[in-house]
């Protein structure tokens, strides 16, 4: 008993602190930009900014699809960080890679200024559409909890934990 309201007390804190740096960037007109390259649908970005905003005090912005790079995941982060103005917190990138040997969930940009989600990793046989595009919206949850300097949380709950599969999203 005390054990799990020890772990409530560790959420309440934990999202109160989250929702109150999002907060200041929101009052100060910084947002997170959003932008997809390669076949990410349209309706799985929107679905994605709005739970985004449900779930943060912060005001993502669409930019137009981004064509795809040479050189994986790094290079597609890359490319994206020339996007950035100076008002942006910094860019979650919803990739779907031609290359299907490209497993890895996403990857980071060295300066911590992007955050690349493989959005066809999370497409797996086992997953419906639901079970999909709660999976994005975790890893882009994830992707903007870096993007504002989060570390690893050892709460399964949080967006921020590590996962050993995917069938943990």
């Amino acid at each position: 008993m005390f054990q799990t309201k020890l772990i409530l007390a560790v959420m309440v804190a934990m999202t109160l602190c989250i929702m109150t740096f999002a907060d200041d960037h929101k009052a100060s007109g910084k947002h997170i930009v959003l932008v997809k390259s390669g076949e990410v649908d349209d309706a799985l970005v929107n679905r994605v900014k709005t739970f985004a905003e449900q779930n943060t005090a912060l005001t993502l912005k669409v930019l137009p699809a981004q064509s795809l790079v040479e050189g994986g995941l790094d290079a597609q982060g890359e490319a994206i960080k020339k996007l950035l103005a100076d008002d942006d917190l910094g860019a979650v990138a919803m990739v779907w890679p031609e290359d299907e040997k490209i497993t890895n969930h996403g990857v980071r940009t060295s300066d911590d200024r992007v955050a690349v989600i493989n959005v066809r990793a999370m497409k797996t046989e086992d997953a419906d559409d639901e079970k999909f595009a709660r999976r994005v919206e975790r890893q882009v949850m994830r992707g903007i909890g870096m993007l504002l300097g989060l570390e690893t949380c050892p709460n399964p709950q949080c967006a921020t934990t590590s996962y050993p599969s995917l069938d943990y999203l």
